[in-house]
């Protein structure tokens, strides 16, 4: 990753659990139930996915996200339970909708990274220190983490009583598949206005997501 990552040193890549539906009103039991509905999405297309299913697409920073659903400014928003928890937003936000399958509504990846300069201008010492908590172990180490926050919120949900919880099965999930394959088509189509292969891009991750998951089962 070095040459794609000019100026900053990764420490570790790594991609959060599985991203939920979380309203504060509306009960999302089918891809009709975001219909008109004011959704919050972590990326630009999430925000393309959300209004093909119908809902407004809206774009905020996440320490906007608490006081945007307490106003009413947006409906719902999509995270996954252990950010949710983090920033407060499952006390007000209610209604849950988890996707039955192997990987859930989304899941973005994510870099820890160090600037590179900042890096090189420590000691053998401290590099070593950084260097001892990086790479695969430490992407595991983040995943363990997050999945052990993930199952602690939902367990507070469950204990408590007040949130609602609905399950989108298998067999209803040609919709929001559908809205999937038209919003991958036209990222792929945008990376090839910027001069990119997006079908050799699409193809090798998804490779790539078939492979790590035949070794992890």
């Amino acid at each position: 990753m070095q040459d794609a990552f000019e100026g900053v040193y990764p420490i570790a890549v790594f991609a959060h659990t599985p991203g939920k539906i979380h309203t504060r009103g509306a009960s999302i039991e089918s891809a009709e139930g975001l219909r008109g509905l004011a959704m919050r999405a972590p990326s630009k297309t999430m925000n393309r996915y959300l209004g093909l299913l119908g809902a407004q697409a809206v774009g905020m920073p996440m320490p906007q996200i608490p006081e945007a659903i307490s106003r009413g400014v947006i409906d719902g928003l999509t995270l996954p339970f252990e950010s949710a928890a983090a920033l407060g937003v499952l006390d007000i936000a209610q209604n849950h909708t988890f996707f039955e399958g192997e990987q859930g509504l989304y899941t973005a990846m994510m870099v820890l990274g160090l600037n590179q300069a900042s890096y090189d201008a420590l000691s053998p010492e401290l590099k070593q220190v950084i260097d001892d908590n990086a790479g695969l172990q430490e992407a595991q180490r983040i995943g363990q983490v997050m999945d052990q926050a993930e199952e602690k919120a939902i367990e507070a949900i469950e204990a408590s009583g007040e949130g609602e919880m609905f399950y989108i099965a298998q067999d209803s999930l040609a919709p929001w598949q559908a809205a999937a394959e038209t919003a991958t088509a036209q990222w792929i189509d945008d990376m090839g206005s910027r001069g990119f292969d997006g079908q050799l891009l699409y193809d090798e991750a998804t490779r790539l997501v078939e492979k790590y998951t035949e070794q992890t089962m």
